[in-house]
């Protein structure tokens, strides 16, 4: 896979990464690219960007919620379904802070994961309240996803919430509810 420079080159890298099976030599290799910023390159590369995350959040979130239902309350099980979600949002952190990003770029990408792990916690959450004994609970925010930076090198440089409708990343995120995982 070669180094992208071009948009082309980097729509065959987002193609690649929405497959997810070599998501480590993609992100590798987009971390080495780069691109000249123009105004009509930028948004459509964002838009494309946007996608991406978009479609492996819905992968990672409709994932974890099989697992979830497979672990038959197994706390264990449970831990291991989160950990498992963690990393795959890790992965997910490092496309949205490719060094090739502007900044703003990068910081809204990177919203849009925390924003997911965000409501699919409070989620988690809620549906464990049914847990008298509180071990459900403790095991979710043990194993929460929100620490899913810890998982890589890449941490947020800010702790700012972007605008997600900047003109400058032409990116209009879906205006989603809270994500439902349901524990069962």
């Amino acid at each position: 896979m070669n180094v992208p420079k071009t948009y082309s080159d980097w729509v065959y890298c987002f193609e690649r990464l929405k497959e997810g099976n070599i998501d480590d030599q993609v992100i590798s290799t987009m971390e080495k690219g780069s691109i000249e910023w123009t105004k009509g390159v930028a948004e459509r590369f964002t838009e494309q960007l946007y996608a991406v995350l978009e479609n492996r959040l819905k992968q990672s979130e409709e994932q974890l919620q099989r697992n979830i239902n497979n672990s038959k309350g197994n706390k264990s099980h449970i831990a291991k379904a989160l950990l498992d979600a963690r990393k795959r949002l890790s992965v997910l952190n490092r496309v949205a802070m490719l060094p090739a990003l502007p900044e703003n770029v990068r910081e809204t990408m990177e919203y849009v994961i925390k924003d997911f792990a965000g409501k699919t916690m409070k989620s988690l959450e809620e549906s464990a309240k049914s847990d008298r004994t509180g071990h459900l609970g403790m095991e979710i925010k043990k194993n929460s996803l929100l620490k899913f930076g810890d998982l890589n090198n890449h941490q947020s440089s800010s702790n700012v919430q972007p605008n997600l409708h900047s003109e400058s990343t032409g990116v209009q995120p879906n205006k989603q509810k809270g994500r439902r995982i349901i524990l069962p």
